[in-house]
């Protein structure tokens, strides 16, 4: 358990989401396994799109430009990242559509990939009162939701071997921050 604590406070993501009104459009799904932060932008028609990840000073730190005619997942690579906050934004032809604050080195939960189905969700943060707990398929359909009420954190096993699907994604959010885990 001590060593699963320690590998999401090195390599892990908070993400918090100002959508700009096109949270259906874009969403960003943080994996601390991979040390990475994905990009998912669902929009099905042709556009031009610009991810920008600038660091808590505004310097540019990566851009990407991306011609979409059907909408894309890409996964930036933040485990060489130095501690701290960054910005993401993504716009869509010249408009900014979608921007999000990236904690880096601060995450209160951890999903464990147990086999067979079966997925261990750990949560750290102390003082706590309310964690809401989404999981959702790999076509972003919710499949289940729970609130838990802590004040110390929690481990629990989910069971999904009933359900279709290779891929999940867990939504955890606590006090205002959403943190994604995509296994």
């Amino acid at each position: 358990m001590k060593k699963l604590f320690i590998s999401a406070l090195l390599i892990s993501a908070s993400i918090l989401s100002f959508a700009k009104g096109n949270e259906k459009k874009v969403k960003l799904i943080s994996d601390f396994n991979s040390g990475s932060v994905a990009v998912l932008y669902t929009e099905k028609s042709a556009a031009n799109v610009l991810v920008k990840i600038s660091d808590q000073d505004g310097k540019l730190i990566q851009t990407d430009r991306i011609k979409s005619k059907e909408g894309f997942h890409r996964p930036y690579d933040v485990s060489k990242l130095d501690k701290g906050l960054y910005t993401v934004e993504v716009l869509e032809n010249g408009d900014l559509i979608h921007e999000s604050s990236l904690l880096i080195d601060n995450s209160k939960s951890a999903v464990r990939n147990l086999g067979h189905d079966r997925f261990q969700l750990t949560f750290a943060e102390k003082g706590c009162q309310r964690v809401a707990v989404g999981i959702m398929d790999s076509q972003g359909n919710l499949v289940h939701k729970e609130s838990v009420n802590t004040t110390d954190g929690f481990s629990k096993v989910y069971d999904l071997s009933r359900l279709s699907g290779e891929h999940f994604t867990f939504e955890v959010t606590s006090m205002n921050t959403v943190e994604m885990h995509k296994i």
